[in-house]
């Protein structure tokens, strides 16, 4: 995770990459902090969705990760396809932090 942290931060990247998280139980909510910081840090990442296994929220213009967790659980809406919260970045990211089989596949 640090090497992919600073990989992203070095200088000569500037394009944005957008993630889509799905998950946010003990791995999935342990990284939103981290999101948060390596954002902070300036880091060039955006969330654009994030999931659990049965709501999801998904902006185009970017999540905050401090938040992100309560949306998805105020969400009415049904976990999202996470091709379709990428869908036109450059640089999307899909992490599975679901430890769902069916997720994986």
């Amino acid at each position: 995770m640090e090497a992919l942290a600073q990989a992203l931060a070095a200088p000569h990247i500037v394009q944005q990459a957008d993630i889509a998280l799905l998950g946010i139980g003990t791995v999935g909510g342990a990284l939103l902090p981290r999101l948060a910081r390596l954002q902070q840090a300036g880091a060039p990442l955006r969330l654009v969705q994030v999931a659990n296994s049965s709501r999801g929220v998904a902006r185009g213009k970017g999540l905050d990760p401090a938040i992100a967790r309560g949306l998805v659980h105020a969400s009415l809406e049904a976990s999202l396809d996470p091709m379709l919260a990428l869908r036109g970045s450059t640089r999307g990211i899909v992490v599975d932090a679901s430890g769902s089989e069916a997720v994986a596949a």
